[in-house]
């Protein structure tokens, strides 16, 4: 096996363990069992986002300037410890830790591979293993999702222990990945802020970056959010623990198998894709104010289908236009302006279910999209900056 192949291996198999947490199917179940509401849910999902809005850009930083592996190791690391605070029932200790591992990855796991494919020279070929790691993440969630409902049932605690063999095994791995260091070569000579300014105006400067950001932000934030309330809406329809693992197999598959052919289908779709994925996702939500009952699983299944095409398509829409020195730097800010927005909304429809129930909290949601996606239109329309790809400073 060619290092090419084995350091693809390594990530795919370190960037599938690291998303998928056996809590992820149950989390809910165990915090209403600890006595919280639906708004403290939301809250923690707050706290969890304020802890990115302060550390996102830093940690892009050092991820940028120093080194992509050991930000991989940190996040890992973190993140180990955020299970044992959530075992002992300290639920924001917990989020706060799981956030700041969450940040050390988030834009560092993309860079990292997009500028390893770059070096072999396969970065043409990013949309597609990038689809078949998150589809192969994806199938693997539906695996974890089964297997946690089951343990569950068992023991409440048992999908957290599962958990935490799942970061030791991914914490081996990514002690034996590939550093790249020729992005941060450069960046080591410049300070914080300088790192800063330029991937700032490189995202405000050029028109692609701009609106590959934007739309990014915006289906990504409205995945988030309207993903939070799968959990609530089965436990209002009265679905079992062991149900929930079942379902979430069916939702995780389907967008692991999307997500796979994430590129053949942005490719026939060709210019329509950001409309339709957009569109599609607004519509969706807009069925479940409708269908607030069984029927309602069949449009978690197509909430899926898009789920799993829209991360691989707008991450190498906006990793193809961004130069690799300042690549984590800027997806990180990406990062940033999802959790600012999830952070900001995610109270508001918190409120918004406990006070006028789940259907109405889908209903605003949908006509959030339809908001955003207008004026997010309305600027490419009638925006006339040029269309410029920024350099790799050792390109030049």
């Amino acid at each position: 096996m060619n290092s090419y192949k084995k350091t693809l291996l390594l990530f795919g198999t370190y960037s599938v363990l690291t998303s998928v947490l056996f809590i992820d199917a149950i989390f809910a179940l165990f915090v209403f069992n600890h006595g919280l509401s639906i708004t403290q849910l939301m809250l923690i999902g707050t706290v969890s986002g304020i802890t990115v809005i302060l550390m996102e850009i830093p940690a892009g930083i050092i991820s940028d300037k120093y080194s992509r592996k050991v930000s991989l190791i940190i996040s890992v690391l973190l993140r180990l410890i955020s299970i044992v605070f959530y075992i002992f029932g300290s639920f924001y200790v917990g989020s706060v830790l799981m956030a700041l591992g969450v940040v050390f990855l988030s834009g560092t796991d993309s860079a990292y591979l997009y500028d390893m494919m770059k070096k072999y020279k396969h970065e043409n070929e990013f949309q597609e293993i990038d689809g078949r790691i998150r589809g192969y993440t994806f199938y693997y969630m539906g695996f974890a999702a089964i297997i946690s409902g089951i343990l569950y049932g068992v023991n409440i605690y048992l999908p957290f222990i599962m958990t935490i063999g799942t970061f030791l095994c991914a914490l081996i791995i990514s002690i034996n990945l590939e550093d790249e260091v020729r992005y941060s070569q450069n960046n080591r000579k410049k300070g914080h802020f300088e790192i800063i300014k330029t991937s700032t105006l490189i995202i405000f400067k050029t028109n692609k970056v701009l609106n590959a950001t934007l739309s990014l932000v915006l289906i990504m934030s409205v995945i988030q959010i309207v993903k939070a309330y799968d959990q609530p809406f089965m436990y209002e329809i009265q679905i079992s623990s062991t149900e929930f693992g079942f379902i979430f197999f069916i939702l995780n598959i389907t967008a692991g198998f999307f997500s796979k052919r994430s590129k053949q289908i942005s490719l026939k779709l060709k210019d329509y894709t950001n409309l339709v994925l957009i569109l599609g996702f607004s519509i969706l939500t807009f069925m479940l104010y409708i269908l607030d009952n069984f029927w309602g699983l069949i449009i978690l299944v197509a909430l899926s289908v898009v789920r799993g095409i829209a991360s691989p398509y707008f991450y190498t829409k906006l990793n193809d236009n961004i130069p690799s020195e300042n690549r984590a730097t800027i997806l990180s800010c990406a990062s940033l302006l999802i959790s600012l927005f999830v952070a900001l909304i995610s109270p508001l429809t918190g409120l918004i279910a406990d006070n006028f129930g789940l259907k109405f909290t889908y209903l605003s949601i949908s006509c959030l999209i339809i908001v955003f996606s207008t004026i997010l239109f309305l600027k490419n329309k009638f925006n006339i900056k040029k269309n410029e790809i920024v350099r790799d400073t050792y390109e030049n």
